[in-house]
């Protein structure tokens, strides 16, 4: 497959969010930083970095005691890495295609086709010149309201001289300095934190851009035309670890709890740069919060919640008007028949009550949060317990009082995480309590389509000969049967064990075997010119006979052009081998031809399944 450098009639991107979040722009930090020092150099020579008393005796409170702002020197560029880490294991759309990672979520999906498609729709939604502007036009309004109050108060209309300190904000009116050159100052300071809640806010729309191109691209029959469904998140009930299919993606959803944990951090340093005291609250409850900006922050915290909790609606979506798109009936079985294509819906066009009923609770017993009810509940936890302590801060001079205030919080957090549970349950029970409810014992009996093979598969193959067609298959089988089922020599095979006994042991455990056969698997020669197949030492020779030995599905794979021997040209105990019915796959054809053998292997390990039961 050849590179693209982006020439396919894709939206033209915004090149500042390319920037941002391309990880191999690292002299980005340094003009980060050497940004967020020009206010800490303005202040040494204007005589705003050290404290001092006035004239007035009245204290001055330097700008180094103000560590929101001078530990930006530091903290913008690590923001910027911050971004650049989470995009990079959430969407990295940069790249050209193929792209040298893909973004998590398109590992949910078959074909190389639809990744394509999906990658360039994710591409155009996360690199949208709305999201930059949005989040400029967020950034200004917090500034602004953020700077209302001190211009207002020392600037506009100023009131009588501050009592009990001066700051680095209103020193002009002790008479130290003009105020001309402070109010050039705190703009300057502030033109810092702007740069800060820009990349806060852009961080913040770019998952919500990610999210919502998951939920929007989860598969439902009312928005998806008929053959684009390799385009589409399609669920898989049959998944076995409850979480329709969804968590070989969970670095894209696990990396956002992450971030946003990460931010409660940053944001309990900033609250407690400005906490109150216990004497403080006592007397005036309102400095809990003092500033506007640190209402603003705590409101951002839960701002972000809500959109990295967004994954857990795709139960709810067949309810949710997208784009138009009016809601599904709340009748069951057209409910479920939302989340499945005609490829995979397991019945025919009037399905029994109990076959709908088998289905529902396969629902049910799938999770909200798309790598597990486990994993969500502990987010909606830990990150509510959090929040409350970002919007109190209780007090640190007070031990008791921040350890009784700190378990409140974390019961009252645990309360509300359950209600969240609880009303998306409820959500649910609003259509049918079968969508609810799982079985207390086994999951019903029920043969879905498209579900992953549990049989296990050794692809046996000549470096030499065909490596690179080997590797290519290995990926393409991957998202059809579990990883763990499947016996590649350089993936299973570990340091310091025995090639032959582990070759051995999975070749007694498999259910299939595919002979790999290139152009170059009959003639391959040895060191000293030997015809390697006239070895009986020779390891492929080996795995294909014990293969053939045994009564077990063999599949010889031509690739590469490549033509089933004739049994004169192979040794006795492979001639075996040209009475199986050999499978091609062309260059020009893989993906069809790929589909085709995986179709022909589960039908005929089915077929053996049967029989055997």
């Amino acid at each position: 497959m050849t590179h693209s450098n982006d020439s396919s009639p894709t939206p033209r991107l915004s090149g500042l969010l390319t920037r941002l979040i391309d990880r191999d722009r690292r002299s980005d930090y340094l003009v980060l930083a050497l940004f967020a020092a020009i206010p800490v150099a303005l202040s040494i020579p204007m005589g705003l970095f050290w404290s001092r008393a006035t004239e007035r005796e009245i204290a001055f409170k330097g700008y180094a005691d103000a560590p929101n702002f001078w530990t930006l020197v530091f903290l913008l560029p690590a923001l910027l890495w911050l971004i650049r880490w989470a995009m990079n294991r959430i969407a990295p759309v940069s790249r050209e295609w193929p792209p040298s990672e893909e973004p998590p979520i398109l590992a949910l999906l078959d074909t190389p086709a639809g990744k394509r498609v999906a990658y360039e729709g994710l591409r155009r939604w996360v690199l949208s010149p709305r999201v930059a502007t949005a989040a400029l036009v967020l950034a200004v309004a917090i500034n602004v309201i953020d700077m209302s109050g001190f211009l207002l108060a020392d600037y506009i209309n100023p009131a009588d001289p501050p009592v009990g300190a001066y700051d680095w904000r209103n020193l002009h009116r002790s008479g130290l300095i003009s105020p001309s050159a402070n109010l050039l100052f705190a703009l300057v300071a502030y033109t810092v934190q702007f740069a800060m809640v820009w990349l806060g806010c852009l961080c913040g729309l770019l998952l919500l851009a990610h999210n919502l191109y998951f939920l929007r691209h989860v598969y439902q029959r009312r928005w998806v035309p008929d053959g684009q469904e390799d385009h589409f998140f399609e669920i898989n009930l049959a998944d076995e670890d409850r979480c329709f299919g969804f968590r070989e993606a969970n670095s894209a959803f696990n990396t956002q709890i992450m971030l946003l944990m990460g931010g409660g951090l940053m944001m309990l340093f900033s609250r407690y740069q400005y906490s109150a005291t216990w004497d403080e609250m006592k007397a005036d409850p309102t400095a809990i919060l003092p500033t506007v900006g640190q209402v603003m922050m705590v409101g951002g915290w839960f701002v972000g919640l809500c959109v990295i909790s967004l994954p857990a609606l795709v139960k709810l979506l067949p309810r949710l008007p997208f784009i138009g798109n009016q809601r599904a009936s709340r009748r069951i079985g057209s409910y479920l028949l939302e989340f499945m294509s005609p490829r995979r819906w397991p019945f025919g066009l009037n399905p029994r009550p109990e076959e709908i009923a088998a289905l529902a609770a396969r629902f049910a017993s799938h999770s909200f949060w798309p790598t597990g009810n486990n994993r969500g509940a502990q987010l909606f936890f830990f990150a509510l317990w959090i929040g409350q302590i970002v919007l109190i801060a209780p007090p640190l001079d007070n031990p008791p009082l921040l350890a009784a205030s700190v378990l409140t919080m974390g019961l009252i957090a645990w309360g509300a995480k359950a209600l969240i549970m609880g009303a998306l349950h409820s959500s649910l029970r609003y259509v049918d309590d079968g969508l609810v409810d799982p079985p207390s014992g086994p999951l019903p009996e029920l043969r879905l389509p498209g579900r992953k093979l549990d049989a296990g598969i050794f692809v046996s193959y000549r470096r030499q000969d065909s490596a690179a067609y080997t590797g290519r298959l290995y990926d393409y089988l991957s998202d059809h049967v579990h990883r763990d089922q499947i016996f590649l020599d350089i993936h299973a095979i570990g340091a310091g064990e025995k090639y032959g006994d582990v070759l051995n042991r999975n070749l007694s455990e498999c259910a299939a075997v595919l002979v790999m056969i290139g152009p170059r698997w009959l003639s391959s020669v040895s060191d000293n010119g030997a015809p390697r197949l006239a070895d009986p030492d020779d390891w492929v020779r080996a795995e294909v006979a014990a293969a053939l030995a045994r009564d077990i599905l063999v599949v010889p794979v031509l690739v590469g052009g490549a033509q089933l021997p004739s049994p004169a040209e192979l040794p006795a105990d492979l001639a075996p081998l040209c009475d199986r019915n050999a499978f091609e796959i062309s260059d020009t054809r893989w993906d069809y031809d790929a589909r085709r053998l995986m179709a022909q292997l589960r039908g005929a390990l089915d077929a053996r399944q049967r029989t055997a039961g």
